[in-house]
């Protein structure tokens, strides 16, 4: 038998999930005995207003369709009318009762559409009497597959757990119209982006199922703000009150696992005619702690990428001066690098923007400077200016170390090669450590069958002890089968030490299941032949399977100092491109050159030993310095990449061992064949039609029409389309 309203009911029914009053998702108001003990309350608090003079209020939102209100205790005191609002559709219910109970249901709504519902309970005072109560709440009950969730106009200063947050002031947020970054008071990490022209709006991707938007409530701000989720509206909501910062404005839950577009307007209403009260802000965005934000041109893919289109890349230089090393791409590795300011030693993310398709092969410039106080001289004496052959790299973290370390000997079952494999790069007690029975060591790593990887770079540390025992001189080398090895790399005099990470990189297009080095000297032994040696960490860095297809090339933009240079990428590119009609050209949102770093670039300035670079305070803007120079006029690298024509739509890709074809639709990787595929599968998978290649004969059948007289004769005319038939002169089938 189901409970019924007045009932004691000390546990929820079946289908019904309790919260306490302590769940830090209800707010009260009004409240002077918060989660109070009181004896046989639901577990053992609750809480009241035992103030005569102050109206109490409980606010809180659930998502579900039911809810249950459990008073802490009903008595000839408590009040005989309690105002209740669900979604603003306001009842009564009682909390008085002739005899003294503890927790009494004495409210409930079943039937409700599934979704965010918020409860306001109100109107009641607390009695002077003997510290009575109009009303205690002691739970709630809703729906066993509910939750409560954080009321709309609260302030959340964090995300919560299953939530993670983006700063408004994140590249991936595109802002349309007159927006301004400025500080805010309380605001999440200082500052907010806000706009005070009606019309303007905030775009943004992200991936997940839910969405909250932070934003700050004060007596300027706009009080109409539409929000679109792919197009639709999912409400209105205003900013406009009492001023608090950091309020929960927006949350919409619910939502397919899906990329989804989100555009945020302000409109305000029509009777906002004084311009003070039109201002619209963002603070920052909520999304699934799984989840991505995208800006709304960023892909994940360079297949079939377009001009105007950016991909995200990560970059990091742990030597200032010195070029880092680009990894990641269409992948959120980590936090943008700032677009402003002396980064000299980042480790962060960037976009590259599509400037130029050209029958495949693709431009694409960094939309701000990767790295500050570097000089030319560094960044030509590694390929940069003028162009370079480049691997694409991911580090692997620990957790996706699912394979198995191995080592030629161990000391001691505390010295095992898994401790060098743990993401501790500094240690003193946690390492792997060989014993001295033989003449060459090794360590490595299986990642096992079907999981078989191309990795381009290691990165080796050793562990802190007074003497070096870390490897000297070894051998880098790859296996499929753990009894014949490939040497990618021999490495002397390696120079790895305690508490850092030494990486060695290496040309690799193989996948291979097995790697390892192989030892034959360490530093601390005395003549040539490894008696004891070890490492406290070993990394590995995976090349991009899409990118290593072919050669790609990182260089400097041509810059140009004046209108007689002819091949003049800064000039065409950052400031005359509209690129496509997708943006605006010279756009500083775009293109981060209105920061106090000039962008280095290839040209040869005027004076002698010079180099120009540009930006700075226009876009249209050059300078010249010596091509040494770095701090002191604070040059910076700008990097541009070139990508052949890698990729056709229809074809076969080897990747890690398996033959995959490329689905449009789905925008994934398939597998066709873990073996060299069939002539048939070649046909049936590889290519939609080949009706081109048969060359059977062609009969043409022209119907004759007249087309008026000339004399005694007729004029016919007629036209047959040939675009569709070619020569083929070579078929090549490997």
């Amino acid at each position: 038998m189901m409970a019924t309203v007045r009932d004691q009911l000390t546990a929820p029914e079946s289908g019904w999930k309790r919260y306490d009053d302590a769940e830090p998702f209800i707010s009260y108001t009004g409240f002077t005995q918060r989660n109070t003990t009181v004896t046989g309350a639901y577990q053992g608090k609750s809480s009241y207003n035992a103030n005569g003079s102050t109206i109490g209020e409980v606010l809180f939102s659930f998502v579900g369709t039911k809810v249950r209100i459990i008073s802490s205790s009903t008595n000839q005191y408590r009040a005989e009318s309690v105002s209740i609002s669900i979604d603003g559709e306001m009842e009564m219910f009682t909390a008085r009762t002739t005899e003294n109970q503890v927790q009494t249901l004495v409210y409930e709504r079943k039937n409700l559409p599934y979704g965010r519902h918020t409860v306001r309970i109100f109107d009641f005072k607390g009695i002077t009497n003997a510290g009575a109560a109009a009303f205690g709440l002691d739970a709630i009950d809703i729906d066993s597959d509910g939750y409560l969730t954080r009321t709309i106009g609260s302030q959340l200063t964090a995300h919560d757990s299953g939530w993670k947050r983006y700063d408004d002031n994140i590249s991936s947020i595109k802002y349309v119209g007159n927006f301004t970054n400025g500080v805010g008071a309380g605001a999440y990490n200082g500052y907010s982006n806000y706009t005070s022209t009606i019309g303007d709006k905030i775009v943004f991707d992200f991936e997940g199922t839910k969405l909250r938007l932070i934003g700050a409530r004060y007596t300027n701000r706009s009080d109409l703000i539409e929000v679109y989720v792919d197009g639709i509206v999912h409400g209105t909501h205003s900013q406009l009150g009492s001023e608090l910062a950091q309020v929960l404005q927006v949350e919409i839950v619910g939502l397919t696992q899906a990329r989804h577009r989100v555009e945020i307007v302000n409109r305000a209403s029509e009777s906002a005619t004084n311009a003070k009260t039109t201002f619209m802000a963002l603070d920052a965005i909520d999304i699934d702690s799984d989840g991505r934000l995208f800006h709304p041109d960023e892909v994940t893919s360079i297949v079939g990428i377009e001009i105007g289109k950016r991909i995200r890349c990560h970059y990091q230089a742990s030597t200032s001066g010195t070029v880092g090393t680009f990894s990641g791409l269409g992948k959120e590795n980590s936090s943008f690098i700032p677009t402003s300011g002396s980064i000299s030693t980042p480790n962060g993310d960037f976009y590259f923007i599509v400037v130029e398709n050209w029958n495949g092969d693709l431009k694409l410039i960094a939309d701000r400077n990767v790295q500050n106080l570097i000089s030319w001289d560094a960044l030509n004496k590694d390929g940069m200016v003028y162009g370079i052959d480049t691997i694409f790299e991911r580090e692997l973290s620990p957790t996706e170390l699912l394979g198995i370390p191995f080592a030629s000997t161990s000391l001691n079952a505390s010295r095992t090669p898994d401790k060098a494999f743990d993401g501790i790069v500094s240690s003193s007690s946690v390492y792997w450590y060989s014993d001295a029975v033989a003449s060459v060591q090794w360590i490595g790593y299986d990642f096992g069958a079907g999981n078989e990887k191309v990795i381009s770079r290691i990165g080796l540390s050793g562990f802190s002890h007074t003497y070096n025992y870390s490897p000297k001189n070894f051998i880098i080398q790859g296996s499929n089968d753990n009894i014949s090895w490939i040497d990618l790399r021999s490495v002397i005099d390696s120079g790895i030490s305690a508490g850092v990470i030494s990486a060695f990189d290496f040309n690799n297009e193989n996948a291979f299941r097995y790697y390892r080095i192989y030892i034959t000297e360490a530093y601390r032994t005395a003549t040539i032949g490894v008696v004891n040696t070890g490492l406290a960490e070993f990394k590995f860095w995976e090349s991009d399977p899409i990118i290593t297809t072919k050669s790609s090339s990182i260089r400097l933009l041509t810059g140009g100092i004046s209108t007689t240079d002819k091949d003049n990428e800064w000039d065409k590119y950052i400031v005359n491109s509209t690129l496509d009609g997708t943006i605006i050209a010279g756009d500083n949102n775009v293109w981060n050159w209105n920061v106090p770093t000039y962008s280095w670039v290839s040209s040869t300035g005027p004076n002698s030993g010079s180099r120009a670079a540009r930006g700075y305070n226009s876009n249209s803007t050059w300078a010249q310095s010596t091509q040494g120079t770095a701090g002191t006029t604070n040059m910076g690298f700008r990097p541009m990449i070139l990508l052949p024509n890698m990729l056709m739509i229809k074809h076969f890709l080897k990747i890690n061992g398996e033959y995959k074809i490329y689905e449009l639709g789905s925008s994934t990787w398939n597998t066709i064949s873990a073996t060299l595929p069939s002539e048939d599968t070649f046909i049936n998978e590889g290519m939609d039609d080949l009706s081109v290649l048969d060359r059977k004969n062609e009969v043409f059948v022209q119907t004759m029409t007249a087309n008026g007289s000339l004399g005694s004769g007729k004029l016919f005319k007629g036209s047959i389309d040939l675009k569709k038939y070619f020569e083929i002169t070579n078929v090549s089938v490997k």
